[in-house]
């Protein structure tokens, strides 16, 4: 007599299978989730450094076409803004200008912390018409703190970034010899 596959044994079948696709699901899951974790911390990571970038190149700019009564560089630390000044000497016609306020070849670079974001503001009118914009993607970097010392002496600026990448603590900063400083 032929025996047939009873009922009992088809719901533990079905039970095991539903265990093993739970499993298997359950495993992808975590696997996708710290996968798009890892590259959220690394597009913060690289906002971060991107950003050091672009504040070490005005500051390597600071002091081009200056005359010694304008200071190329300043940090106000009640309001935590660093202010950056410079001729753009690759714009036509700007070879040879100084710094003047109202100049189509003079800019006025500050950066400045609110919103838990870093902003960089650049000023090329004597109106102070200018472009400002948060920095960084303020879901995945959150800046708590921005500090920066001027050495006058030795026209050195170091500046340091403090906050948080995808949840995850960062600090970082940079020193720049302003060589352009007169």
């Amino acid at each position: 007599m032929r025996r047939g596959v009873t009922v009992v044994e088809v719901l533990v079948a079905v039970a095991l299978l539903l265990l093993l696709i739970g499993g298997v699901v359950y495993f992808f899951s975590h696997v996708v989730k710290s996968e798009v974790d890892v590259s959220l911390s690394s597009r913060g990571r690289i906002a971060v450094f991107q950003g050091i970038e672009i504040i070490n190149s005005d500051l390597t700019k600071a002091g081009y076409g200056v005359d010694s009564g304008v200071t190329p560089v300043e940090w106000d630390a009640a309001n935590k803004t660093l202010k950056i000044r410079y001729v753009d000497y690759n714009v036509p016609g700007c070879e040879g200008q100084t710094f003047a306020v109202g100049s189509p070849c003079s800019y006025e670079i500050s950066y400045y912390l609110r919103y838990n974001n870093l902003y960089r503001k650049v000023d090329w009118q004597a109106d102070g018409d200018g472009s400002s914009g948060g920095m960084f993607d303020s879901n995945l970097v959150k800046v708590s703190d921005f500090e920066v010392s001027v050495d006058g002496a030795t026209h050195a600026v170091t500046y340091t970034i403090k906050g948080e990448i995808n949840d995850r603590p960062f600090e970082v900063g940079d020193t720049v010899i302003c060589r352009n400083w007169q």
